[in-house]
């Protein structure tokens, strides 16, 4: 016997017996695809346990059992045995189990554009009103209540898996931490005296000898009023900056100035509270003076009593230093006293520069340093104990004061 082209329909033969058999089943084939395929379900791969008589399934690309071998047809269930049809390129099928349109494009069954989701989309009925829909299994057909609300709560206070925070609450809370932080930021100038803020904020204005231009920003702390200080944006109608327009942005900011003849690298903070009012409070900025240390200190200790010409410290020098004429500054003291006068000596790179003199059941130095002695990258400072050291004199602390 012989089939159709299309549809694989059995044709008649000639001589053929018993015709209304193979009429029927080309009826079956026919009124299955009339219009489209109305399957119970597309993309199955294993045979249902209780079929209806007529039902129809648009097969995966592996099917099992019944089916196996017959990927991608439609299987038709006609007088207790399945039926398959081949899926011809665009082919129409609807599954009635996922309310949607699927098309044959030759290797699978796909979605037709716009062809599913037409009516209401029905979830679960335990589901909650805002909560975040998930799919349920991977066929991409069922819902599920994901059991996380979306929260515009800005706080994060209830710390919850179950909460995701909208960009507006994030930004919030964000904006809450760098508000409780203060602001640091960089302006190109500041003032050194009250301005009228309309007239000398415009472009080509000269402030602390600084040329302005548009877009400049300008930290203005010297008026006069001042409920009128703050961060400035240069322009023809120069206003405050958009990240310092509140009062409560104010308090704690930190500036750095880039130019200027008088405040050029200098940083400037806000000490002022919380709680005012814009254009109404006081805003005020002091400037930060960081100093580099103008001191270096050497403070030894030598336990015990000393031997013969003990080296009893020292120090390479990585820092270039002075120590000054008569060691102002410096001290010493023996938790036991000497029985007789006892010189400790200070050198550099070998040669006596300075000494520490203890008297007789002295506890406290007398300390010598003839002039300024100062110490260079490489240099080495020691303290020798005497060629014949007191059999007394034990856990000395010497500390010695130095200028960078």
């Amino acid at each position: 016997m012989t089939t159709s082209n299309r549809l694989g329909i059995t044709e008649l033969a000639e001589t053929q017996n018993n015709r209304s058999v193979t009429v029927n089943e080309a009826i079956a084939k026919l009124e299955a695809g009339a219009f489209c395929f109305p399957a119970v379900s597309i993309g199955d791969t294993s045979p249902p346990g209780s079929p209806a008589e007529g039902d129809a399934y648009c097969l995966g690309a592996a099917p099992t059992g019944a089916w196996s071998g017959q990927a991608t047809k439609v299987a038709v269930y006609y007088n207790a045995a399945w039926l398959f049809l081949p899926a011809i390129e665009g082919a129409l099928a609807y599954a009635q189990d996922a309310n949607a349109y699927y098309f044959f494009d030759t290797s699978t069954w796909s979605l037709l554009a716009g062809g599913g989701g037409a009516g209401d989309v029905v979830g679960p009925g335990s589901a909650v009103n805002s909560n975040i829909a998930l799919f349920d299994t991977t066929t991409g057909k069922l819902l599920k209540d994901s059991g996380v609300a979306i929260s515009t709560d800005g706080t994060l206070a209830s710390n919850s898996d179950a909460k995701i925070t909208t960009e507006k609450g994030v930004k919030t809370y964000i904006d809450g931490l760098a508000l409780n932080l203060g602001k640091r930021g960089r302006v190109r100038v500041a003032t050194t005296a009250t301005i009228t803020i309309s007239t000398a904020l415009n472009n080509g204005d000269s402030l602390d000898g600084v040329t302005l231009a548009t877009g400049d920003l300008v930290l203005v702390k010297n008026q006069s009023a001042a409920e009128q200080n703050g961060i400035y944006v240069v322009g023809p109608s120069p206003a405050r900056s958009s990240e310092f327009d509140t009062y409560n942005e104010h308090p704690g900011s930190l500036m750095i100035v880039e130019e200027g003849t008088v405040n050029d690298n200098t940083l400037w903070v806000c000490g002022s509270n919380e709680g005012g009012t814009l254009n109404t409070t006081a805003i005020n900025f002091t400037q930060l003076v960081v100093t580099a240390p103008t001191t270096i200190e050497f403070s030894l200790f030598f336990a015990s009593t000393f031997l013969a010409n003990e080296v009893l410290a020292q120090h390479i020098v990585s820092r270039a230093f002075s120590l000054p004429a008569g060691l102002t500054g410096s001290h010493g003291v023996a938790i036991a006293a000497a029985t007789a006068s006892t010189v400790l000596t200070i050198k550099k790179n070998g040669s006596s520069v300075g000494t520490a003199t203890w008297a007789v059941a002295g506890t406290t130095p007398t300390l010598a340093m003839a002039s300024l002695t100062n110490f260079a990258i490489g240099d080495i400072l020691t303290i020798v104990a005497p060629a014949t050291p007191d059999a007394t004199l034990a856990n000395v602390s010497l500390s010695l004061l130095g200028s960078l």
